[in-house]
């Protein structure tokens, strides 16, 4: 049960799971037969994403990254609601390629369209952006199953920084926003021994072939 409590929680239970934009059958059945493992998720916003692969396998672990505090302390709630808070670590921080800190713009820190690029919005926030690989090692992980990446076009650059993790995790999937970073994330995990498994609607799931 993922305990929706409101519109935005349905609109994302609603597109990804009722029409099927995040479900993939062997991936499932991967993580519902894992005696454990962490599924690392990198664009939070709502949780709603992480409670699902939760209810999956409460053995699982969830490390949830997302630059805005407000949604990981939301899904943080959420956890402790479905008594599964033990199994959620959350990490501050934006996802790049390199080590710095930016300034981003936004409205709303739970919108889920929230990006670094972001012209517009009134309210101005500096953000630390650190690499995944850096991010990682601020966590409890012991066998990554999964990565999800849902970061508004910056993709490549999450994967760029990310070779550690890349070595060892089984399946990575990818929400695209535009052609730049489906070609650039394609070439990326191609290189570093993905093949592609599904596309479905803006939805690409890669899985180690070795």
């Amino acid at each position: 049960m993922l305990c929706l409590t409101n519109w935005r929680e349905g609109v994302n239970y609603l597109d990804n799971f009722i029409l099927g934009e995040l479900r993939h059958p062997e991936v499932e059945k991967m993580l519902r037969s894992a005696d454990a493992g962490e599924v690392i998720e990198v664009g939070v916003n709502v949780g709603i994403t992480s409670r699902w692969w939760l209810t999956l396998n409460p053995d699982l672990h969830v490390i949830g990254i997302d630059m805005m505090q407000e949604a990981l302390d939301y899904t943080g709630r959420c956890m402790s609601v479905l008594n599964l808070g033990s199994h959620w670590y959350p990490v501050l921080g934006a996802v790049g390629d390199a080590e710095g800190r930016m300034t981003v713009r936004f409205d709303d820190p739970m919108e889920g369209t929230n990006s670094l690029d972001n012209p517009m919005g009134g309210i101005q926030r500096t953000v630390e952006i650190n690499t995944l690989d850096a991010y990682l090692q601020r966590a409890p992980m012991k066998k990554p199953l999964l990565l999800k990446l849902d970061i508004e076009g910056h993709a490549s650059p999450a994967l760029r920084g990310a070779s550690s993790l890349l070595q060892t995790v089984r399946w990575v999937v990818v929400e695209i926003h535009h052609d730049e970073e489906l070609a650039q994330s394609a070439e990326l995990l191609t290189r570093q021994g993905f093949g592609l498994r599904h596309f479905y609607g803006r939805t690409m799931w890669w899985m180690r072939l070795d």
